[in-house]
């Protein structure tokens, strides 16, 4: 998920790793060999504009009250139970990215961007040498 929504966002790694604090190496780890660990698949979610949500895997986890309704609502929709509480995780997804702080942190990465993509040419100065040999033997004769 990270990599498509990378893409659909057009991100490039440098611009996830100053978001993010996590290092560009270790993310390109992620596509082949490594796993990430809990806090920093969160930290490079945050980045991107996501939060990580632990979701009950069985209905039994759930505390009796929100399970019955939960159930009702299944009911009455003829749809899943997971069905229901993947709608409810995406309304309060939408509801928090809809927030005053989420247009705040998506307007910061927008700055980012437009910050590291100005297309001015940076040119690299001049150096001078360590040492002028060749002004050293005209001056010596």
């Amino acid at each position: 998920m990270v990599f498509a929504e990378m893409m659909r966002q057009q991100r490039t790694y440098d611009e996830v790793e100053s978001a993010s604090g996590f290092r560009r190496a270790s993310l390109k780890g992620w596509r082949n060999k490594n796993a990430p660990g809990l806090d920093s698949l969160e930290a490079v979610l945050n980045s991107l504009g996501f939060h990580l949500i632990a979701v009950p895997a069985h209905v039994e986890m759930l505390p009796p009250s929100v399970a019955a309704k939960a159930a009702e609502l299944a009911a009455l929709a003829k749809i899943e139970l997971g069905e229901v509480w993947s709608a409810a995780v995406q309304i309060a997804a939408l509801q928090l990215a809809s927030t005053a702080e989420g247009e705040r942190i998506l307007a910061e990465l927008d700055a980012e961007r437009a910050a590291a993509n100005d297309n001015k040419r940076h040119y690299r100065r001049k150096s001078k040498p360590a040492n002028d040999n060749a002004k050293q033997a005209t001056t010596a004769a």
